[in-house]
């Protein structure tokens, strides 16, 4: 009997021993979490997981911190162990279905989604998250049971009536604002008076659009009309779904025509395939160490140095404070680009002297689409909705085409699959020659 006492109040206090270190390592981590400093974080995790691998706040803690770090597969990994622990726990499944996300698996994501919607139907958030993961799916009966849109003009009479298309809603970035001004084309072939309210940099761009009567900004009163329309991407495509026959002009964005022959005459002395080239998204805040940095949507310009070969000439059309020190050739123009005439206004004309447009996922992905121009974008595993899946064809676009990361930050397919595409073009164009 004593011999078993004994063994019991060993077994106690290493139980005590153990939990006190377990938090010990969890104190440091949390210390060395709010310095900002990964790799202390991770020791002091591991260290607690070693001791303890099945201690939850342990799992969670290396779980989230992987996702900090954006770091997706490892904090799935995570996720998924307490979630098996654990298979009610909503917030573990949101987490693990944004995991999942990151990594382009939304067929894994949504059934977690659809669990946690169960339980918190009134989740704006989730809503939103599941909203978005119906549209890029096409799945639009349960896109429209989260979100009901109404049509727009589609069944209405406006002929002769003040309309104002409002495309500078929050959220809405330049490229989308080029992306949804194709339908002041539609309201101005109904027969109405169109009135758009944009982004003030886009002034100048939208200006040379024959279907628009006239453009307000942010800092003009709202003009007498009959109708006002919004638009926002998720309405967007729920009313459009995925047709291509739209009832457009195409291109429907124009350049300047004068500095399209300025710069055609600075351009044409170069016999290459010439390809307008943007490798950078607007840049992000870390949500680990709080510094700006880039977007996972963007590229390094070592990893395009494959696509760099005999007869391909590169043209910038990075915006860029610096010259740009790249690892090929790559034709940069001067400060003064796209400043004296306007924002886009150079770099309109620049990609209407361009072969070939290759571009992240930006603003110059929508300009050149809406110009006409053929252009290739780069989409991340988890790219915009709107670019749905698995496509390689825009819906939104004819001329464009789609190259999707197969694996989150690994570039390589993406990058071999448009340097065989541009080896076949420069073999063609030497035969024809």
């Amino acid at each position: 009997m004593k011999l078993i006492q004994l063994y019991f109040l060993f077994l106690v206090s290493f139980f005590f021993n153990v939990t006190a270190t377990v938090n010990y390592y969890l104190q440091q981590a949390s210390i060395a979490l709010k310095e900002k400093n990964a790799g202390k974080t991770f020791d002091f995790l591991h260290k607690a997981y070693e001791i303890a691998p099945e201690n939850d706040v342990v799992v969670l803690q290396l779980a989230t911190v992987h996702f900090l770090l954006h770091e997706y597969d490892n904090a799935s990994t995570y996720y998924l162990k307490h979630l098996e622990k654990h298979p009610t726990d909503l917030n573990t499944m949101y987490n693990l279905g944004l995991s999942y996300c990151k990594q382009g698996s939304f067929e894994k994501a949504l059934p977690l989604f659809e669990k946690v919607i169960q339980q918190l139907p009134n989740d704006e958030i989730l809503k939103g998250t599941l909203l978005k993961i119906y549209l890029r799916s096409k799945r639009w009966e349960k896109a429209h049971q989260i979100n009901p849109s109404r049509l727009w003009w589609y069944n209405e009479n406006i002929y002769g009536k003040k309309i104002v298309l409002d495309l500078d809603k929050p959220g809405n970035g330049y490229g989308d604002s080029m992306q949804f001004v194709r339908y002041a084309q539609w309201l101005y072939q109904s027969g109405a008076y169109v009135i758009v309210k944009v982004q003030r940099p886009l002034v100048p761009l939208f200006s040379l659009c024959p279907y628009i009567h006239r453009i307000i900004t942010d800092t003009d009163s709202l003009p007498s009309h009959d109708l006002y329309y919004s638009i926002c991407i998720a309405s967007l495509m729920q009313c459009m779904k995925d047709r291509t026959n739209l009832p457009l002009s195409q291109p429907y964005l124009k350049a300047d025509e004068k500095l399209e022959k300025l710069w055609q005459e600075k351009l044409i002395k170069d016999p290459n395939f010439k390809i307008g080239l943007c490798c950078e998204s607007n840049l992000i805040k870390d949500l680990f160490s709080g510094q700006v940095m880039q977007s996972p949507r963007s590229i390094q310009l070592e990893e395009l140095q494959p696509l760099s070969m005999p007869g391909i000439s590169f043209y910038s059309l990075q915006k860029a404070s610096k010259p740009i020190n790249a690892p090929f050739i790559l034709t940069q123009f001067g400060d003064d680009f796209d400043n004296s005439h306007g924002r886009f206004m150079d770099t309109a004309a620049v990609i209407k002297n361009c072969d070939l447009i290759i571009t992240v996922d930006t603003s110059i992905a929508h300009l050149a689409g809406a110009l006409g121009k053929p252009v290739w974008v780069l989409l991340t595993c988890e790219s915009d909705y709107r670019w749905y899946t698995h496509i390689t064809k825009s819906c939104w676009y004819p001329n464009m085409k789609l190259f999707r990361q197969q694996k989150i930050y690994d570039w390589s397919d993406v990058i071999l699959q448009m340097q065989q595409k541009l080896s076949k073009i420069i073999a063609q164009r030497k035969s024809n020659a």
